[in-house]
């Protein structure tokens, strides 16, 4: 008899950092197509014609400058740097209920203390006695969780982050976060990409450190006894 081998949890969780991934994209081609129609309409070169028409295309350039070519796009990062980490917190706490279920724990990771990485941690080492995903791995989710924490906490204003060392210490290592002239934290496509990766990497070695199953469908050969 053959029989499918699939895990359901361990695709879904995938499915939903790529569908993330997809909206991402979606959402930076259309805002270069808004940048690009938006440049279209100011003259390549100043008007001659009057002080006052000069005047005008000047306020267009700078505010295509500084709103659509840079603030819009860095806005609609941060909420993507909050989706990202609503999904994280989401996923930590349903793989922990997930492992509860299929071992018949009655410790759940709400009944833990801490920040959501923390309680995660927690659940697999001294819970499940899962093994921890790396080092490296676990850095790069705890700090997407500090970029969100600049975001909602502080607006992105580095100075009143209460991660500030850390973040300068991120933006020093060119990891696609940069701080702007007036001390904003800038979030580059290459930030969130990698972000994305990071997240994904932490659920798979969860996945397959505590045995789920395979995320794609497999056949397997299920034996029969004879007498």
């Amino acid at each position: 008899m053959v029989k499918i081998n699939w895990d359901g949890y361990r695709w879904d969780t995938q499915h939903v950092l790529d569908d993330l991934k997809d909206y991402v994209n979606f959402m930076e081609n259309q805002l270069q197509h808004v940048r690009e129609a938006e440049r279209a309409k100011i003259p390549q070169k100043p008007p001659r014609s009057s002080e006052e028409e000069f005047m005008e295309w000047q306020a267009e350039l700078y505010y295509y400058e500084n709103q659509i070519e840079k603030d819009f796009p860095n806005k609609a990062r941060y909420s993507f740097v909050v989706l990202l980490q609503i999904i994280i917190e989401s996923r930590t706490r349903g793989v922990c209920n997930s492992i509860a279920d299929r071992r018949s724990f009655s410790l759940k990771e709400k009944d833990l203390k801490g920040a959501s990485l923390e309680r995660l941690k927690t659940y697999l080492e001294k819970v499940a006695q899962v093994r921890l995903p790396d080092e490296k791995t676990l850095q790069e989710v705890n700090d997407i969780q500090k970029v969100r924490n600049c975001i909602v906490h502080a607006g992105g204003e580095l100075e009143l982050s209460k991660d500030k060392a850390r973040l300068i210490q991120l933006v020093k290592e060119s990891n696609g976060i940069s701080v702007d002239e007036d001390g904003y934290l800038l979030v580059s496509l290459e930030y969130y990409s990698r972000a994305i990766q990071s997240a994904s990497e932490l659920f798979e070695q969860i996945f397959e450190a505590a045995g789920f199953g395979p995320m794609w469908p497999t056949l397997e050969n299920e034996q029969t006894e004879t007498n």
